[in-house]
């Protein structure tokens, strides 16, 4: 008796039969083969079926593999429960070969010190929205009273976010949905669909959990949902602001994507191929507001922290995790170099991301309830310099003018407010200028405005233009020359002398006014 995976309407659903094995499965990861893996990879000891999926989650890439779903797999082998995920691609990379393995993929924890694998079950089926069913299948489990959680990572620019925080329903996207609220291709109009079917049809409704790295990401789903809401359906705006649930979270584990050295590590622990390997981190944490309209899984249970307020534990991982990560990127990348721990094993760089957290991200970071701040910075230097990791540089410069009003904008407006150099920081912001300027292929929403800020201009002018003129730093308008002056200052350290050598004059100037 083996298990067989069967399509019906594009999701797979679990059978029993008595068949041979699939001939077009041999030595890859499925069902079939979760029995004959090596001894030492921990398999699924709970039922694989779709007959009790709790959550839906948009947006099934590498991270929601890496970190919901591992904590998922933990709560299913300790307490099994109606809380499998079916996952819903909003593009098509990779979920054929999620299917084609029965949704099970590889996850392998790595450190200098240690690799574990095992394989994960938690994931009971993938939907592709792009398909020809996709958007049927969505709809259908949006109105099934088993699901009770939405869940999604999107990435920052998922949003659609204006500068003030508020949907931009002038983007393209939006406005396409909004002119036809009933096939929606966007997250937003997909949740805000749900929402007013449920209530149509007197269904419970959902929590809407956010995983993305924005701050309060809760609050701003909240927002931007309500906005949606208020030009596709009004008649039940009022209703989802007083009864939803959008609950802030705080994630952070470092899960890079997937290459060809992550397949050959799989296929030699298993013995088996696996197209959809994650490698990532033994770290991982997550800190949940308790704040569930329809019950949730034990998350306690598995380590999440679970509190009234995630601000103080968003402020610090967004501004010291993400903040050094980008610094990092442009940094990088400037000198030639391939992934953070490329960088890192560069002592100047190191130094240079030690003196930017410690020195002008650290003194305007409020500590958590039980942490220690220096503790923390010590224990990101470590994680960054994980050899293990490929954690690429271009894949953390993507979509940098939304990122950096995350990571960067907070800690900027803070400093100038009370007359606190910035030179670090302003370093980043030159790096991720010459970004802009190629020869990286440049992936960023606001590519074509921003490079357009840059053409034939002195370097003062291509400050200006960008801090001005962009609509990104309207939080240091005040105290913008200030800013411009320190980023046109770097950049032409940079043209005069070099990236490397610029950074390490920098660091230089950092030292001798630590000793005066």
């Amino acid at each position: 008796m083996v298990w067989h995976r069967l399509q019906r309407n594009g999701v797979f659903i679990t059978t029993v039969s008595f068949s041979t094995r699939r001939p077009n499965a041999l030595n890859r990861l499925n069902r079939d083969h979760l029995e004959h893996l090596n001894e030492r990879v921990k398999i699924p000891q709970y039922r694989l079926t779709t007959d009790d999926c709790g959550i839906l989650h948009l947006g099934l890439g590498q991270f929601s593999r890496g970190h919901l779903l591992d904590y998922l797999d933990e709560l299913l082998g300790s307490n099994p429960g109606p809380w499998g995920l079916i996952g819903v691609s909003l593009r098509s990379d990779g979920a054929a070969a999620l299917a084609e393995q029965d949704g099970l993929y590889t996850l392998i924890h790595q450190s200098e010190v240690s690799v574990s694998a095992k394989v994960v079950g938690a994931l009971k089926g993938v939907i592709v929205l792009d398909s020809e069913d996709g958007p049927n299948q969505l709809q259908g489990y949006l109105l099934s009273p088993k699901v009770r959680i939405i869940s999604l990572t999107i990435t920052e620019k998922g949003y659609y976010l204006t500068s003030e925080g508020r949907l931009n329903v002038a983007h393209p996207d939006i406005a396409a949905d909004l002119e036809q609220p009933y096939q929606p291709r966007t997250a937003v109009g997909w949740i805000a669909l749900g929402l007013k079917l449920r209530l149509e049809r007197g269904i419970a409704l959902f929590t809407v959990m956010s995983l993305d790295n924005l701050a309060g990401n809760g609050r701003v789903l909240r927002q931007v949902v309500l906005d949606y809401i208020g030009v596709a359906f009004p008649e039940i705006k009022s209703v989802v602001r007083d009864q939803a649930s959008f609950p802030s979270s705080m994630v952070d584990r470092i899960v890079p994507a997937q290459n060809l050295a992550d397949r050959a590590l799989a296929q030699k622990i298993l013995g088996v191929r696996d197209q959809s390997v994650v490698v990532t981190e033994p770290f991982c944490q997550w800190v949940l507001e308790d704040r569930f309209v329809s019950g949730r899984p034990d998350w306690g249970s598995v380590g999440v922290t679970l509190c009234a307020d995630v601000a103080p534990f968003e402020a610090m991982k967004l501004r010291l995790l993400n903040g050094a990560h980008s610094a990092i990127a442009y940094v990088g990348l400037m000198l030639g170099y391939d992934s953070v721990a490329d960088c890192l094993a560069d002592p100047i760089v190191a130094d240079y991301v030690s003196r930017l957290m410690v020195d002008e991200i650290l003194p305007g970071v409020v500590a958590p309830p039980s942490v220690d701040l220096p503790g923390y910075v010590m224990t990101l230097l470590a994680r960054f310099k994980n050899p293990f990791l490929h954690h690429r540089c271009q894949q953390i410069a993507m979509d940098g003018s939304e990122k950096i009003q995350q990571r960067w904008l907070p800690v900027l407006a803070s400093r100038l407010e009370t007359q606190s150099p910035v030179p670090l920081m302003a370093f980043g912001l030159a790096s991720w200028m010459i970004y802009l300027e190629g020869p990286s292929v440049v992936q960023d929403p606001r590519r074509d405005q921003l490079q357009r800020l840059l053409v034939d201009q002195s370097r003062r002018a291509q400050a200006a233009a960008l801090i001005q003129d962009s609509g990104m730093f309207l939080g240091v308008t005040s105290h913008s020359r200030r800013l411009i002056g320190q980023v046109a200052a770097s950049l032409e350290s940079i043209d005069a002398h070099g990236g490397s050598q610029a950074l390490s004059q920098l660091l230089r100037d950092q030292q001798r006014g630590d000793a005066s």
